[in-house]
């Protein structure tokens, strides 16, 4: 049976740790951990805060024990707290066992989950559709449905508008999450007190996925990478995604 590109999952080794201590420490860290249980652990969890310290963040470790292992992200605007953790699985599954066993640690609405999937198997979209959704593709000319979930608008409205486009909660391109296909974020009422997950891939590609169904996320948080260190506006992009109303 040939193997379809999709279904190939790239793999992409991490940088050393001598390289992400160095890329850290030119980013202003002084105090990144240096040892740890395993070394490939602790070479995610530096990966991760490098990719948030490159988009200008100010980067912290303060009273780091792999106990409960994290870093903090300070902007002129907004601190966040990021806890690592790691995925034991290849599938959705492993997604939802990792977030149930940390939740606990990020139920302040101000803590991401930092979900290494870097050893795994995991394909994007997968544990996207975990997360959000899973799609309906409806071949034209058939229109996709507007979703009846009231929350929905209300989110739109409260302009949440990149993340329900880019995940396909609301219509667009003929896909559409449909409302009984909804994932976690929408679904399950214990993750409304997180803000967020910041996900590293078996390719070394890093995502950073909000959840604007929780209680205390700001929808200006989506422009959070963009904004840099926080003293401009939150991005230029803003008005593109707040030009559909609620209903069109």
């Amino acid at each position: 049976m040939r193997t379809l590109a999709r279904d190939v999952v790239r793999h992409r080794p991490l940088p050393t740790l001598d390289e992400l201590h160095a890329g850290l420490a030119e980013a202003g860290v002084a105090d990144a951990p240096r040892d740890a249980p395993d070394e490939a652990s602790l070479r995610a969890l530096l990966d991760m805060a490098l990719f948030v310290a490159e988009h200008r963040k100010r980067i912290l470790f303060p009273g780091f024990s792999w106990s409960d292992p994290g870093f903090l992200a300070k902007d002129a605007k907004v601190e966040l707290r990021f806890a690592y953790a790691r995925l034991d699985g290849d599938d959705a599954d492993a997604l939802v066992r990792a977030i149930d066993a940390n939740l606990a640690r990020a139920n302040d609405g101000r803590t991401l989950l930092a979900l290494d999937a870097h050893r795994t198997n995991a394909r994007e979209f997968e544990l996207g559709h975990a997360l959000y959704g899973k799609v309906t593709l409806f071949q034209w000319p058939t229109k996709p449905p507007e979703p009846a979930d009231p929350r929905i608008d209300a989110l739109l409205a409260q302009g949440w508008a990149k993340t329900l486009k880019t995940h396909n909660l609301l219509p667009g391109r003929g896909i559409v999450v449909l409302d009984e296909d909804q994932g976690l974020y929408p679904r399950d009422e214990r993750l409304r007190a997180l803000v967020g997950v910041l996900l590293l891939l078996p390719s070394g590609q890093t995502e950073l996925w909000w959840n604007p169904f929780a209680d205390r996320a700001d929808p200006d948080l989506q422009y959070w990478l963009s904004w840099g260190e926080g003293t401009g506006v939150a991005s230029g992009w803003k008005q593109v995604f707040e030009a559909r109303e609620p209903g069109e």
